[in-house]
């Protein structure tokens, strides 16, 4: 049995990798995947897609920890369930047309989700194969998965903007040498406040700009050409931050109410740093 102690308010509770499936089944997604992030200590979008995959299936992937480990006795009396097929169907005109629209209204993770629901493809293939089309406006090949297709031709998507490298910026960089649009955005939102850093970032499948202000964090996207603000973490809102090192990258963690955000990126060092400005409790702890 894989447990691990996740620590809360009403103090140490065992998550078992038993309790995560039984959520699952039970339609308690959206706890499975908290559960499942806490006891492996992967990402998001690893662990919705893991557990996403444990409920389509009825078993865990072989990506997972849990793919060597057997099923308990109580799961043996269960029927097996039906397994995937191998050469899953092409996507319907009706179908294709849904994931098109997504990518073109510029609903990246939206396409991508749905995408997934029509085809048997990984949360990576499915990912390279929507910015394929929306960089490109035709579809690659899917690797055993049928390529969409219909009869009428694609249309020419309309011209879009040369993608812009993100500079390399590092810890109290001159704001001057992040893009422009970029700094416009952000000014739109903190007016002539200063701007202590900036650093490039992730957080979740989208990359952008973490800037540094008074008033707190702020994460800018640069959406298919065009900067916004996604998302902005005050220091007035109570946001604890933790610092960890994830399977391949230090992970930033930024909770409220239960809800938190990852961010990856970051050296330890400014990740560090980031947390102690956004959170005023943050004590460093080793990751």
């Amino acid at each position: 049995m894989i447990f691990c102690e996740a620590r809360h308010d009403k103090g140490p509770t065992m998550i078992t990798r038993e309790q995560i499936e039984q959520h699952a089944r039970s339609g308690r997604k959206i706890q499975a995947i908290k559960d499942y992030r806490e006891l492996t200590r992967s990402g998001l979008a690893e662990s919705k897609s893991a557990v996403e995959d444990f409920i389509a299936y009825g078993r865990w992937g072989a990506q997972t920890p849990f793919a060597a480990v057997a099923a308990p006795p109580a799961a043996a009396a269960r029927p097996a369930p039906a397994a995937a097929p191998s050469t899953p169907p092409s996507l319907t005109r009706r179908a294709l047309a849904e994931v098109e629209a997504l990518a073109r209204a510029n609903k990246k993770i939206d396409a991508i989700k749905a995408l997934r629901g029509h085809l048997a493809l990984g949360l990576k293939d499915a990912k390279d194969a929507v910015e394929h089309f929306i960089d490109r406006g035709t579809w690659p090949d899917l690797d055993g998965a049928s390529a969409p297709s219909r009869s009428d031709p694609a249309p020419t998507p309309p011209p879009r903007p040369a993608p812009r490298e993100t500079p390399p910026i590092t810890d109290k960089a001159d704001p001057a040498r992040a893009p422009a649009e970029a700094l416009e955005a952000l000014r739109q939102r903190i007016g002539a406040a200063p701007v202590d850093a900036i650093y490039p970032v992730e957080k979740d499948l989208t990359r952008g700009l973490l800037a540094l202000s008074g008033q707190g964090a702020f994460f800018l996207a640069d959406r298919f050409g065009r900067w916004q603000l996604d998302r902005e973490y005050l220091r007035t809102e109570g946001i604890r931050a933790q610092v960890r090192r994830g399977f391949t990258a230090i992970e930033l963690r930024l909770e409220k109410s239960f809800i938190y955000d990852l961010i990856t990126g970051l050296d330890e060092a400014a990740a560090r740093r980031v947390a102690r400005f956004i959170d005023p409790e943050y004590t460093d702890t080793s990751v």
